[in-house]
């Protein structure tokens, strides 16, 4: 995993391919809120400067994404798995790595989501549901969760 930064050459079209992927399969109607649905605005979230994105790159294809910003004290974490490598060890490596990462040096790590999936990762990880606003996502209800420290599990250091 690295963290993405679009003046490096090939690494510039990553970008524009992750997007095509999101759009071609689906998957950015519940990975990211109607307001970055299109490519300007898509790209204008992730140039920001203070939107960390951290990706995973296999066959010069991204198979996994996450992204950090600042929230209040701490930063708000968010996540995309290619559907053919959800489930990869490697990949959940990853994403606890990153997590605890910020954890160290954060108060909390803030995440939401309207999808059942990811709300039982994010429980099994140690992320604790903290609220839920009703009709804040396209009309669904959009779980908040905290994470901290504390909830680094032992089972995050096994090999």
């Amino acid at each position: 995993m690295f963290r993405y930064k679009p003046n490096f050459g090939r690494k510039r079209k990553l970008l524009r391919e992750w997007f095509n992927e999101l759009t071609t399969s689906g998957d950015i109607i519940d990975t990211f809120h109607w307001t970055i649905h299109s490519w300007g605005a898509f790209r204008r979230h992730f140039f920001e400067k203070h939107v960390g994105l951290f990706i995973e790159v296999r066959d010069h294809k991204i198979v996994a994404a996450f992204w950090t910003s600042p929230c209040l004290d701490g930063a708000e974490i968010g996540a995309w798995i290619r559907r053919d490598f959800r489930g990869n060890r490697g990949i959940f490596r990853s994403y606890l790595q990153l997590l605890a990462k910020l954890a160290s040096r954060l108060p909390v790590v803030v995440a939401c989501t309207i999808q059942e999936s990811v709300e039982k990762l994010l429980l099994h990880v140690g992320f604790q549901q903290v609220g839920a606003v009703p009709e804040a996502w396209d009309g669904e209800t959009l779980k908040m969760f905290a994470f901290n420290r504390a909830n680094i599990k032992p089972f995050w250091y096994k090999e």
